[in-house]
């Protein structure tokens, strides 16, 4: 569809200064349309940014580039939020003697071009195990609602946006010795992967941590080796080819891991652009976002059931340890 791929070439120039096809050229009705997949995608800002870098020969509606500036300088303020708020919890976490580490959010967004323009959503830190019981109880003596999830993280919300205290890095239900060290490029890149791996297994991924992927391979000094052995020793070596995959056919960049590779990008294309941000781009998911917590949950089953031939074929050891964990209650609970 043309507009999909009109969608992609703007982001490959945005984040990658790719030069968009020869005679790229768009309609009125069609740039509505990539405007509207950007909101689906979390991706506005990245637009906004590739819209500005467009040769003056191509075609933009005005009122088109008004709204996006618009919607760029909220996207802005709401970065440089997060990204104080970020800094202030780490500030007063290592007060006290902790190691936090900031997971995706702002942490990914130093890798952007222009890192205020990804759009900010939640702040999600990490503390190692012996330390969460004591960032738990400064969680608690903020004088703020605090709910525990059912992976254990801890969560809560401080000047409008959530917090999540993770003690688990990883996404991952394998063996602590055979996951890299915490922090490190590594580690950095498993964990942005997991993630992706996760929400691809349930509700669904948008093209902002695609995007996020993309850019800590190219920013990161990561071993490839290494880092390959992680993949094996994980069980995640075929999804990481079609992370891969994608991240070259869609976004213009190879990280380099699986030379010459000819698995194609469809499956994980297919998902991002049927889900949108968190499958929030699905009409059944945002009926169950607004009925409640069950009707989420519920939702999320339903994802899971109709996911299960890609979670089989690209990350089957994950598949079955998924599928224990909702069956064991779960959904019970609220999720992670």
């Amino acid at each position: 569809m043309k507009t999909q791929e009109a969608f992609f070439a703007l982001l490959r120039l945005a984040l990658f200064g790719h030069p968009v096809p020869e005679g790229f050229s768009l309609s009125d009705s069609q740039w509505d349309e990539v405007v509207a997949i950007a909101q689906k995608q979390q991706a506005v800002g990245i637009l906004s940014q590739a819209v500005s870098q467009l040769d003056p020969s191509v075609a933009v509606p005005e009122a088109l580039v008004f709204r996006l500036m618009v919607a760029a300088d909220g996207i802005r303020r709401r970065s440089r939020k997060v990204l104080a708020l970020s800094r202030s919890l780490v500030a007063e976490l290592e007060a006290e003697g902790l190691h936090p580490v900031v997971m995706k959010g702002p942490s990914v967004a130093a890798f952007y071009p222009e890192p205020e323009l990804r759009t900010a959503g939640d702040i999600d830190i990490f503390l190692p195990e012996a330390e969460f019981p004591l960032a738990t109880e400064m969680a608690r003596g903020s004088g703020l609602p605090v709910e525990v999830s059912p992976d254990g993280s801890v969560l809560y919300t401080r000047d409008g946006i959530v917090i999540d205290q993770h003690c688990r890095y990883y996404d991952l239900h394998v063996r602590p010795e055979v996951l890299p060290p915490v922090p490190s490029a590594e580690a950095t890149l498993l964990m942005l992967s997991s993630h992706i791996l996760k929400h691809c297994l349930g509700p669904g991924i948008g093209v902002r941590q695609l995007c996020d992927m993309a850019l800590a391979y190219r920013a990161l000094p990561y071993d490839r080796e290494r880092l390959l052995g992680y993949f094996r020793a994980t069980k995640t070596l075929r999804w990481n080819r079609l992370l891969a995959a994608f991240l070259r056919d869609e976004l213009g960049t190879d990280p380099g891991l699986f030379p010459d590779d000819r698995m194609r990008s469809r499956p994980l294309r297919r998902i991002v652009l049927r889900s949108g941000d968190f499958g929030r781009a699905s009409s059944s998911r945002r009926q169950a976002e607004k009925a409640g917590t069950r009707a989420r949950k519920l939702d999320t089953v339903l994802r899971f059931l109709r996911g299960i031939p890609f979670s089989l074929r690209f990350a089957p050891r994950e598949f079955f340890r998924y599928a224990g964990s909702l069956a064991g209650g779960n959904l019970r609970r609220n999720p992670s």
